[in-house]
């Protein structure tokens, strides 16, 4: 029996509808990606909840919550909706490297930042929205 070029193109198409959607899965639940990118199925069952960031700076011994409603903070507070939706996107694979570099930058008393990431996400086990708390440090 030959296979022929169509066929093959056919086939290959087919395992791809057939197990990308797994592979898609597997991938929203490891790292966060957005399940409604990279042409996933797992869409259609999970709801969009946007992450919070919160940033403490340390100012060697005094740590504070930064409040960045100031007019100061107008490109921290670009900066951390450029990281929320590249997190939307990536998921845990981003990291707030730039949210920190830009608070060093305005803050030249600042010893070290602490940045919070409150990222909202659907637990298949209890089909509620959970929280995870994700802390990075920059010294």
């Amino acid at each position: 029996m030959r296979i022929t070029r169509k066929k093959r193109l056919v086939l290959a198409l087919l395992g791809m509808v057939l197990f990308w959607p797994l592979a898609h899965r597997a991938l929203v639940a490891e790292y966060g990606l957005n399940p409604w990118k990279f042409f996933g199925f797992a869409m259609y069952c999970v709801p969009v909840v946007d992450p919070q960031v919160r940033l403490f700076v340390d100012y060697g011994g005094r740590v504070e919550l930064l409040d960045t409603s100031s007019p100061d903070f107008a490109r921290l507070r670009a900066e951390m909706a450029a990281f929320i939706r590249q997190r939307d996107l990536w998921g845990r694979l981003a990291e707030p490297d730039r949210v920190a570099d830009v608070v060093f930058e305005l803050l030249t008393s600042a010893k070290a930042v602490e940045v919070e990431v409150i990222d909202p996400f659907f637990d298949t086990n209890s089909a509620k929205i959970e929280v995870e708390r994700l802390r990075y440090m920059y010294p």
